[in-house]
């Protein structure tokens, strides 16, 4: 019985070591960093995301949802976001929401497709060129005065 549980012991030591191997993990393109809120939010924003966009938005800006890629969590105070992207050049903008966080995501497909999306676009879309390359995830922080 001993040398039954040994040898389960040492094959679960064994699978565990190979599980974790850094040769397997790869590393992850995106954008990480901190969203600072300056001063306190209007009462109309409910909170704040950062929203990523394809480069296509700087001549199409009539129709910012077609160019959706990604977007942080939002957040009512100053806080950290991650986003994970594939390698290009995107447009960062922050907006502020002007309903509840929690309705906004489980609706977004709605919301996306409505003629008015409730975001108000709280920095330029110039501000925000993003280059991301292959395998970094780059720190840029924002910061929002109210």
């Amino acid at each position: 019985m001993t040398r039954v549980l040994n040898l389960i012991i040492m094959v679960i030591s064994l699978w565990m070591i190979s599980c974790e191997s850094p040769d397997d993990l790869k590393a992850v393109s995106g954008i990480q960093g901190m969203i600072e809120i300056e001063g306190v939010l209007p009462d109309s924003i409910q909170a704040v995301a950062l929203v990523i966009l394809d480069v296509d938005v700087v001549q199409d800006q009539d129709h910012i949802a077609d160019h959706l890629i990604n977007y942080s969590d939002p957040l009512d105070e100053s806080g950290e976001y991650y986003i994970q992207l594939k390698p290009g050049t995107y447009i960062g903008v922050l907006v502020g929401l002007l309903i509840d966080p929690g309705l906004f995501v489980v609706n977004i497909d709605e919301f996306l497709n409505a003629p008015e999306l409730p975001l108000i676009q709280l920095s330029e879309v110039t501000e925000g060129a993003l280059l991301i390359q292959e395998g970094i995830m780059q720190e840029k922080n924002w910061t929002l005065s109210f």
